[in-house]
């Protein structure tokens, strides 16, 4: 099968759509018009252009969210605790660059500033509309943003899908009517989004004021664990770029806010907590792309029974899904930034060999453990890194795997040990265990160590980075020190209250840098699936069945379709599997 077209010379615009199309066109002559020939099956070049394209068109739609120049925000009320109002007082806060007009019918001004009766009455052009009115005056609404070519709407009405099946009714209407008028939604029923940048400084939530700027770009679905996420990076070192709360996500969704943030120079890692996925083949084509250049640490929840789940299956589907993805499945919001905290602050190593410093066997003992539990090895070290650090101190050290400098060792038995082993190539990270029972400040020990690895990496003989960690036991202090040496040295040293979690981390960095490192593969034109008779089985497994399962007789008919072997399978054996 072939696209064919005949196109005149002189017609350069159509010839370019052509030439950018990817696809690989044949072109003939017949009495001075060209006869354009392209096949109908894309070629790999053609898939990479349309995603492209895709990306370019998604994210310049997402733009006036992130980048509004102007805002209305519809329903600010005089009442101090209505949502309009504190979304309205927050952009007024928290400095947005542009003009913020408050709408209300029933009021002259809000907070002291001019209220218009609608948003008609607002002499500027408007780029992003904030709803905060009852679901039922939305549709009407949404009608006159239209008018007033509005390109963005935020909605954080409640009264939606969320309810019952008449609010789901309601908005299904919502995205028809939105997607009629060429606009885009987030929401409904969610708590806004942010753009920490100093050019925008949009503080479009109801949520308070606690988080730093920095790289870490956010999507939830939840509002209350969006509360719980800015809360914690209140007293943490992290910072974020932007943060987007999506609600019932009933327009913008996860996939959408990977394109976005795929080419965003703010932003080095995305932070995903996904309930459900609006279409995993997307998600994954996408993801697997995004994970090329920024990592993309996800937090999924329906491990257990209790969780939105269908079954167990659907978690091995998830499992599945990420790891061909690159995407780092996090099992918990703690070890999520953990994770974003490594992956922002040092390089990824170069595989898993790791080495460890300590001044307490037993902190060692439990670092190796948890690292061998999580694929790390730790190798011994070579000859010429044991024989420079026997002579650290007075006692003797061990000179094993972890390294132990024993409880009197200083900042500068710490230093000499890690410049020694940064050198040994038999090592691809460090972690640094420390028990404050000496003299020596965690404060003194991060600075000494972090300008120790800023050092080393300006050597020549050290060909790529390595990471280093480290883990003080001395809980009260772990976050604030990590904050004060973040802020006064060149090299941000990533800490851990506890060694099992700075392992953990590190064994999720080093099988994402595998990944990076893996070929990237092409899809394989496959001739021996029955597309069809999949199809088939699914959607009549789907039409007598709510919950999507397939039993066994209808699992071999798919595997069979798809041109997959089949074995034997015991009689007695009745597992189901979901689509």
């Amino acid at each position: 099968l072939s696209i064919v077209a005949t196109v005149r010379p002189e017609n350069t615009l159509m010839l370019e759509v052509f030439r950018k199309s990817g696809f690989e066109p044949h072109i003939t002559w017949d009495e001075g018009v060209m006869r354009i020939e392209l096949p109908a099956t894309p070629s790999e070049k053609a898939r990479a252009q349309a995603e492209a394209r895709e990306q370019i068109a998604t994210a310049a739609s997402l733009n006036p969210f992130f980048r509004p120049e102007s805002i209305a925000v519809i329903g600010a009320s005089r009442r101090a605790e209505g949502f309009g109002r504190r979304v309205f007082e927050q952009l007024i806060r928290t400095g947005f660059t542009g003009p913020v007009y408050p709408v209300n019918p029933h009021a002259r001004s809000i907070a002291a500033v001019r209220a218009f009766p609608s948003i008609h009455d607002i002499p500027d052009q408007i780029d992003l509309a904030i709803l905060a009115i009852p679901a039922q005056q939305i549709l009407a609404e949404v009608d006159a943003c239209a008018a007033k070519h509005v390109r963005a709407l935020l909605v954080l009405s409640a009264g939606f899908e969320e309810t019952n099946a008449e609010g789901l009714a309601l908005q299904n209407t919502l995205v028809k009517k939105v997607r009629a008028h060429g606009m885009r939604l987030i929401g409904p029923n969610c708590f806004g989004l942010r753009n920490m940048a100093p050019d925008t400084s949009l503080n479009a939530t109801v949520l308070p004021n606690h988080a730093q700027p920095g790289r870490i770009a956010i999507s939830t679905q939840s509002g209350a664990l969006g509360v719980a996420v800015l809360d914690y990076l209140q007293d943490s070192a992290l910072g974020i770029s932007m943060f987007v709360n999506v609600g019932n996500k009933a327009d913008v969704s996860g996939n959408d806010l990977l394109q976005y943030w795929e080419e965003d120079p703010s932003t080095d890692l995305i932070l995903l907590y996904l309930e459900s996925f609006g279409n995993p083949r997307t998600f994954a084509r996408l993801a697997r792309r995004v994970a090329r250049r920024k990592p993309i640490v996800a937090i999924k929840s329906g491990r257990s029974a209790a969780g939105v789940t269908r079954s167990d299956y659907a978690n091995y589907a998830t499992e599945a899904l990420f790891r061909q993805a690159g995407v780092i499945r996090a099992e918990t919001l703690e070890e999520s930034f953990d994770i974003a905290t490594l992956l922002t602050r040092q390089p990824l190593p170069a595989g898993n060999r790791v080495a460890v410093v300590t001044n307490a066997a037993g902190l060692g003992a439990l670092c190796v453990d948890a690292g061998q539990a999580h694929g790390l090895q730790f190798p011994a070290l070579s000859p010429a890194t044991a024989e420079a650090c026997q002579g650290l101190l007075p006692t003797s050290v061990d000179l094993d795997n972890p390294i132990n400098l024993r409880i009197e060792a200083q900042p500068e038995h710490y230093t000499t040990a890690v410049q020694h082993v940064l050198r040994d190539t038999t090592i691809d990270a460090v972690i640094v265990l420390y028990v404050p029972i000496g003299n020596a400040t965690e404060q003194e020990l991060a600075e000494v160590l972090s300008h120790t690895v800023h050092t080393a990496r300006g050597e020549t003989g050290q060909a790529k980075p390595k990471p280093v960690l480290a883990c003080f036991l001395h809980q009260d202090r772990a976050l604030s020190v990590a904050g004060e040496v973040a802020s006064s040295t060149t090299t941000t040293l990533p800490l851990f209250r506890f060694p099992e979690a700075a392992a953990r981390s590190l064994a999720h960095a080093a099988r994402y840098a595998a990944w990076q490192r893996s070929p990237l593969g092409q899809v394989p034109a496959l001739s021996d699936v029955d597309a069809d008779a999949a199809r088939n089985v699914i959607e009549t497994v789907l039409e007598s069945h709510a919950e999507g399962e397939l039993g066994q007789p209808d699992t071999q008919a798919l595997l069979t379709a798809a041109g997959l072997p089949l074995s034997d399978a015991p009689e007695e054996a009745d597992e189901t599997s979901v689509v």
